[in-house]
């Protein structure tokens, strides 16, 4: 086993509701190993997007720690968390967060500005098949080519880790395969650590690690010796 690039220990996240308090983390511990893909797995209210909230640094644990190659980032306040997003973390979401009055170019450009890799836009939307779409704006995009812009905005700063938050949800059947196959080829080509929440059991096929969460709790770990490829996915 290779180094550790993620590691979680006794995550515990809890919201106060007026008099009630939700615990939406009771105790989550694991490692993740460099270069791996990583299903985070489990239904609605089990607390996968909570967790993959805390490693992007978009929330803050109640407790426990968080480490990400090496980093204590768990510890971490703004404006570090801001620099750690910026530097560590590329996220793709299910809604796609693009800038409707940016082109697919400019809305990879305008975060690899903010990386000093902005003249690579062009290459990175070629990339992911986009290279004859580079000046069209979101609203002439169909949903899979619109996150395959957000997926090349999150690649450009070359993140350490890849986040994806229901990354296919949003997406029909077919055009969920072919962002997942996406995701996989660049989990493949760049080692990147990627993490992927979803609700969907028949992802998991795909994944290197598989953890099942249910109501906070890390309920099973488990390591697929042969990932399936995306195109054998059925659901």
């Amino acid at each position: 086993m290779g180094k550790t690039a993620v590691s979680c220990q006794d995550l515990q996240k809890h919201y106060e509701m007026g008099e009630v308090i939700v615990k939406a983390l009771r105790g989550a511990t694991f490692d993740v190993p460099e270069g791996s893909l990583v299903v985070l797995l489990g239904p609605s209210g089990s607390g996968k997007t909570t967790l993959l909230n805390i490693i992007g640094g978009l929330d803050t644990p109640t407790s426990g720690t968080v480490f990400v190659d090496g980093q204590e980032v768990s510890k971490l306040v703004e404006p570090e968390l801001t620099q750690y997003r910026r530097g560590k973390v590329g996220f793709i979401f299910q809604f796609f967060n693009l800038v409707p009055t940016l082109t697919a170019e400019e809305n990879v450009a305008l975060v690899g500005e903010l990386a000093g890799n902005a003249d690579e836009a062009a290459d990175l939307l070629e990339r992911v098949g986009l290279g004859e779409r580079l000046e069209y704006y979101p609203a002439e995009l169909s949903g899979g080519e619109q996150q395959r812009v957000a997926i090349a905005r999150a690649l450009i700063k070359r993140p350490y880790l890849l986040l994806g938050d229901e990354p296919t949800g949003n997406l029909d059947y077919e055009t969920g395969l072919m962002v997942l196959q996406l995701i996989r080829d660049v989990s493949d080509e760049s080692d990147l650590t990627v993490l992927m929440v979803t609700h969907n059991a028949a992802i998991g096929q795909m994944a290197d690690i598989v953890i099942s969460l249910r109501s906070g709790h890390v309920e099973d770990i488990r390591q697929n010796e042969s990932p399936l490829p995306p195109s054998e996915l059925r659901w």
